[in-house]
This record gives C-alpha cells, sequence and structure tokens, in this order.
C-alpha cells in the first residue's frame, strides 16, 4: 500500500476515534442531565417536607396559643369569685364565715382557722365603717364650707356694689381692694396675664368636679376678653414639671365648674390639674397653680 493509502486508513481511525469520544461524551452528559434532575426532584421533596413542617408547627402553635387563652380565662375566672365593691364584699364575707363556722368539722378546718377568720372579719367590717363614716362627714364638712362661701361671698358683693358707685372710691382705692377698676377706654385685647385658680371636689366615684376663680378678681367671672379656661391634667403619682410636655388636654370650659369622669382603671391614681386662660383669639395665658386629688373607686 502506497503512502496516500496509508494516510487515509490512518484519517478514517482518528475519524473513527473522535466520534466515538463524541458520543461518550454525550453519553455523559446525558447521564449528567438525568442526575441533576434527580437532585431537582430531591430538592423539590425536600422543599414540600419543610414546608408541610412549616404548616405544622404554625398550627402547633395555634392550638397552644388558644390554650393558654383557655386556661387564662378559666384562671381569670375562678379568681373573680370575690366581689370588688366593698358592700358587696362585706355581705360575702359575712356569708363566707358564718358558712365555715356552721360546717366547720365538715370542712376540715380548725378552730384556729375560723377564729382568723372571725377576726379578719371584724377587723375589715371596723375599717369600712371608719372609712364610710370619714366619707359621710367629709361630704358634710365639703357641704358646709360651699354654703359659707356662698354667704360670705353674696355679702362681698353687696358691699363691693356700693363701693363701686360711691364716689369717693377711686380708682386707686378699687386697685388696693383688688375689685374691678372700670376702663375708660377701649384697649386691644391683649394675651391673658392672670390665672385661674382651680378647685377640686370629690363627692363621687370616679368623678371629680373643678372649680375655677380668677386670680386677680377672685371672682368666677372670666378676665375681660377670655374666652375660656383650659383644664389639662396627667394622672401620676408626682405631679407635672413641664406642662408642654406631660398634661393632657380635657376641655375647655366657658364658665365654672368642668366635671370629669374616669374609668374603673383610674381608680386610685392621682389626678394633677393645670389650668390657663385662653382669649377669643387662641393666646393663652400663664399655668395656675397645680391642684391634685385622687380618684375614688
Amino acid at each position: 500500500m502506497n503512502d496516500s493509502g496509508k494516510s487515509l486508513n490512518h484519517s478514517v481511525k482518528c475519524l473513527t476515534i473522535e466520534v466515538n469520544c463524541r458520543t461518550h461524551s454525550e453519553k455523559c452528559l446525558t447521564t449528567e442531565v438525568k442526575c441533576l434532575t434527580t437532585e431537582v426532584k430531591c430538592l423539590t421533596t425536600e422543599v414540600k417536607c419543610r414546608t408541610q413542617s412549616l404548616k405544622c408547627l404554625l398550627q402547633t402553635r395555634k392550638h397552644s396559643s388558644a390554650y393558654s387563652q383557655l386556661y387564662r380565662t378559666r384562671d381569670k375566672i375562678m379568681n373573680d369569685y370575690i366581689p370588688k365593691n366593698d358592700a358587696e364584699y362585706t355581705s360575702w364575707q359575712a356569708n363566707f364565715v358564718e358558712y365555715v363556722a356552721a360546717n366547720r368539722d365538715k370542712l376540715g378546718l380548725t378552730s384556729e382557722e375560723l377564729a382568723a377568720l372571725k377576726s379578719n372579719q371584724t377587723a375589715w367590717e371596723t375599717a369600712y365603717t371608719n372609712h364610710q363614716t370619714a366619707q359621710i362627714a367629709a361630704q358634710s364638712a365639703c357641704r358646709g364650707k360651699d354654703d359659707s362661701r356662698k354667704i360670705s361671698q353674696s355679702l362681698l358683693r353687696k358691699v363691693t356694689q356700693r363701693l363701686q358707685v360711691n364716689p369717693m372710691v377711686t380708682d386707686e382705692v378699687r386697685e388696693s381692694l383688688k375689685i374691678t377698676v372700670p376702663q375708660t377706654q377701649r384697649t386691644s385685647v391683649g394675651t391673658p396675664y392672670s390665672r385661674p385658680l382651680g378647685r377640686i371636689d370629690v363627692k363621687d366615684r370616679f368623678q371629680h368636679v373643678i372649680h375655677f376663680v380668677d386670680e386677680a378678681s377672685q371672682r368666677r367671672r372670666k378676665p375681660a376678653g377670655v374666652f375660656g379656661c383650659e383644664i389639662w391634667v396627667k394622672l401620676g403619682d408626682a405631679p407635672p414639671t413641664d406642662p408642654s410636655s406631660e398634661l393632657k388636654f380635657l376641655g375647655i370650659n366657658t364658665s365654672t365648674p368642668f366635671k370629669i369622669t374616669y374609668q374603673g382603671v383610674d381608680a386610685n391614681k392621682i389626678a394633677h390639674y393645670m389650668l390657663r386662660w385662653v382669649n377669643n383669639r387662641g393666646l393663652a395665658g400663664p399655668w395656675s397653680p397645680t391642684v391634685s386629688a385622687i380618684i375614688q373607686g
């Protein structure tokens, strides 16, 4: 065989080997694709399993929360058997002690335990009676004080009216007496310069009645040019030191008094009130001194 024939045979062999290699590569690639497909299927299955596990976990937590709420509700119901109202509590306690005394042996209680219950009942009833007596006395004293104030003010007003029409009473005398000085000409309304002075009446549960008078005139009448009295409050032990950030606005009254009713959650809290005059243009005067009172439950 000549050289050209040998060369041709060699080329054919090389081409055959190349074809075989490419065929083998294609098989390997096909196998790799199958492996990747299998891996993707496995990952998909894993995602499904984890999703299902998450759903089960969420369902478990939901059930756990429901059971916790159920137990809290049960505990609350069990703890609410003692009345919160003082009069109802007194009646409930009397029935409890009376029943225990009549059935002590059957209930398995000792004489010492019964004696402690009776002593506790006596102490409570004494304290409750003292409280009621003090409340009645305080209310009576408050009414007496208010009646005396009305009589006193009525007399002072009558005398003042006589002085105002007396030609011998000058504006200097009026200023010394701190009574109204008549204006001889109209002046522009400026920012209120005086302060309202507050006083709190505590006559009913959860309720405060706030009375106010003008500091300069000591009268319930508003100063000239004043629209009304702003009432602000802070609930807490300490009185406010920064009115601009600590107080809550309750309302504005054009005449005294101002009444506010609180909720049961505010019982026994201290309410600190501050007041100020505001004119028709919305300009506010200086803050009043703080007046405070306990919210009686």
